[in-house]
């Protein structure tokens, strides 16, 4: 029992400890790092992967070379075989990260990556790509020579933060379908809302499905949504979604990923009184409180038509009601809202694994 007790946790693999350091480069990406930034979005794709693998295995076993590229005949406990290395574990992660860094699955192949050690004055460097080879090589010594844990350790997260950086600023290409019923859509909105910390998850669908429903039916000429984090800056405005039509506010969606409190409703009213309409959709969980569900229909009588319904309920009946057309242009807008005001890329991911999944009703 006591060996059991004292028994060390065994050692993170490769993949977790590139999955850790992904997640916390994308919650804190950081500010421009122009010389990591110019070499992660370098056009060579070696250089991209082999920055994050060098560093990866250095990590792995400080004793490797970080600018070892092959094992060769030398049995010295520096040597190692980046390309192995590479394949096995950095290019599955970019394959599912979106090919973040690219989508080579044999990043080591080409010549400058088949010597022994990196050499940034290699022949087989082209002469307008030697600048860039020989910032990589040098980042590679200045890690050999600190050999240090904690420096190798901060050029990786200065890496990913990088690489995050980047693929915040990037549009998403996600796979829709050109045919979709409508059981099929709910299924995509449901997967995707399963896990939504934050609730941008829910604005985001909401702003898609009152832009895509509304337009088809001539209900609304325009949707403007907010940034789930510009609440503050955006106090008197009456709701997370704006329906106009004609120009006038005709609608205010205010939603929340859980059920709105009192205090929610007394600000949220107070916004809709100053504001040019006097229609509130509240998408929220189920109200049970009989105290609130009072507040709702005291308002009632003062002039605020508020209806309630969670934000699966509303896209439930819509796509009912909605043309296949409709269907498809709503998932795209979806899309779009992700694409334009996500608080983190994870969003991205989930919403492009929940189209490619498409589960079947």
């Amino acid at each position: 029992m006591d060996e059991l007790l004292t028994k060390p946790a065994e050692a993170p693999t490769p993949r977790q400890i590139l999955d850790e350091e992904w997640q916390r480069a994308l919650d804190n990406p950081g500010e421009t790092d122009e010389e990591m930034d110019s070499l992660m979005r370098d056009g060579t794709v070696a250089i991209r992967y082999g920055i994050l693998t060098q560093l990866l295995g250095k990590i792995v076993n400080p004793e490797w070379s970080a600018t070892c590229l092959k094992k060769g005949k030398s049995s010295t406990s520096d040597r190692w075989s980046p390309r192995g290395f590479c394949k096995k574990w950095v290019v599955p992660w970019a394959q599912d990260n979106e090919n973040v860094i690219g989508t080579s699955p044999d990043p080591y192949v080409s010549n400058p990556m088949r010597k022994l050690q990196l050499d940034g004055n290699d022949e087989s460097i082209k002469e307008e790509d030697k600048h860039s080879w020989r910032k990589f090589v040098s980042l590679m010594e200045a890690v050999e020579t600190n050999n240090s844990s904690q420096y190798t350790r901060n050029q990786f997260q200065r890496c990913l933060k990088s690489v995050a950086r980047i693929y915040r600023s990037t549009k998403q290409r996600y796979t829709l379908p050109t045919q979709i019923s409508a059981e099929e859509t709910n299924l995509i909105v449901h997967a995707f809302l399963a896990e939504d910390e934050g609730g941008f998850r829910h604005q985001a669908v909401t702003a898609a499905i009152l832009r895509a429903f509304g337009q088809e039916t001539g209900m609304f000429s325009r949707v403007d949504s907010l940034k789930i984090n510009t609440a503050d800056a955006a106090r008197g405005t009456p709701g997370d979604a704006l329906c106009y039509k004609s120009e006038a506010l005709v609608l205010a969606a205010e939603v929340k990923d859980r059920t709105i409190s009192i205090v929610d409703l007394e600000s949220t009213f107070e916004k809709v009184r100053q504001s040019e309409t006097n229609t509130l959709l509240l998408l929220t969980r189920k109200i049970q409180d009989p105290a609130t569900k009072a507040r709702i229909e005291g308002e009632f009588q003062r002039g605020i038509d508020t209806r309630e319904a969670s934000v699966e309920e509303i896209v439930r009946v819509a796509i009912a009601l909605a043309s296949e057309q409709c269907r498809i242009k709503f998932l795209k807008e979806v899309g779009k809202e992700i694409d334009e005001k996500a608080p983190s890329p994870k969003h991205k991911k989930a919403w492009s694994n929940a189209l490619k999944q498409q589960p079947k009703p």
